[in-house]
């Protein structure tokens, strides 16, 4: 059920515009939705056959099971006869034909070239390192502070000096604190 509401809230968002344009412009709205469901339906069609295809494998197959069990409790999975590593090479595989199939999926709509997300790879290694790598909240935050940062730094300096505004942050902040922001420091026993 959260799916397809999540799904439901997704849909409103990206094409909320065109509800609110039929009720302005009705032959616009028109032409709109068609050039609309032309453009993303096949885009549609996929996604959701990927996220039936996978809640389907998770729910219902033994392989999902193992997937799972390997995920949320490896030592006890080992017990039980499941090859952990196994699982964690399929859990790879099917992250990787996911990505596969987004990039199929973006690039006629999009210029992408092989460095064309290098920037956005630099900067959210960057975000997640200030956060701390351990701490889901830590990334965020530290991609807003980052965010925040680059932006005082692309309009004051100027837009070349982002990405060594960015090297800048992350060193300070490993002079500071190496382990990020939000971390936690361990004790390492011999």
């Amino acid at each position: 059920m959260r799916a397809v509401l999540t799904i439901g809230v997704l849909f409103l968002l990206v094409y909320g515009y065109i509800a609110i344009e039929a009720v302005r412009r009705p032959l616009l709205a028109r032409l709109a939705i068609r050039e609309a469901v032309r453009r993303r339906g096949q885009t549609v069609l996929v996604v959701g056959g990927l996220m039936l295809g996978v809640t389907l494998l998770f729910a219902r197959t033994s392989l999902g099971l193992r997937m799972r069990a390997a995920a949320f409790a490896p030592d006890v999975s080992r017990l039980l006869g499941v090859r952990v590593g196994d699982m964690y090479t399929v859990g790879w595989a099917l992250a990787s034909v996911a990505g596969s199939l987004a990039g199929v999926l973006v690039a006629p709509s999009v210029f992408v070239s092989p460095n064309a997300f290098d920037s956005v790879l630099v900067f959210g290694f960057t975000a997640a390192i200030i956060g701390g790598l351990e701490s889901p909240l830590g990334a965020l935050v530290g991609g807003v502070v980052l965010g925040l940062a680059l932006s005082y730094v692309s309009g004051y300096g100027g837009a070349e000096l982002v990405t060594l505004g960015a090297l800048g942050i992350l060193v300070a902040v490993l002079m500071v604190r190496p382990n990020g922001l939000f971390s936690r420091a361990q004790a390492r026993r011999v």
